[in-house]
């Protein structure tokens, strides 16, 4: 059996923050977007999920446990992109 390997940013699906970087009417926009944004944050090795809400495809990264660990990405992000992600709680 594979031993298991804890992810520390990285919580359950009902808890933590996710990161929004944008969001689209349109899944081609977002997928677009989404693929954008993973060429410039060449640092980034966490997957950008793309999630329809409702009439809306987000673009997001996370769960992250906490809302300080999430700022800490944010910070990175918008000191690469120059524009500030949106902090969001998980919904259960």
């Amino acid at each position: 059996r594979p031993a298991e390997v804890a992810t520390p940013l990285v919580a359950a699906e009902s808890a933590g923050h996710y990161l929004q970087l944008g969001a689209f009417s349109s899944v081609d926009n977002a997928e677009s977007f989404r693929d954008k944004v993973a060429r410039e944050l060449v640092w980034l090795f966490e997957p950008i999920q793309v999630i329809q809400a409702g009439s809306l495809h987000r673009v997001r990264l996370g769960p992250y446990k906490t809302r300080e660990e999430a700022q800490a990405i944010a910070d990175k992000i918008r000191a690469t992109l120059d524009f500030a992600p949106v902090i969001t709680p998980a919904t259960r």
